[in-house]
């Protein structure tokens, strides 16, 4: 299923990208720039996940 959204998404950027509405190197920007987004949320989230669980142990919850 996430391989089939992701061909998707890839396809729609080449049309994009054939029809010279945007540069490759703009799509490289865009995809480093969700890495980086996707980079940060993970980490936020297991850096919550890991307060979470040690607040239980404190708590004795």
């Amino acid at each position: 299923m996430k391989e089939n959204k992701y061909r998707k998404i890839a396809d729609a950027l080449n049309v994009l990208i054939e029809s010279k509405f945007i540069t490759i190197d703009e799509v490289q920007g865009m995809v480093a720039y969700y890495i980086d987004i996707n980079q940060i949320v993970g980490d936020v989230n297991s850096y919550s996940l890991y307060n979470y669980k040690n607040m239980k142990k404190e708590r004795g919850v």
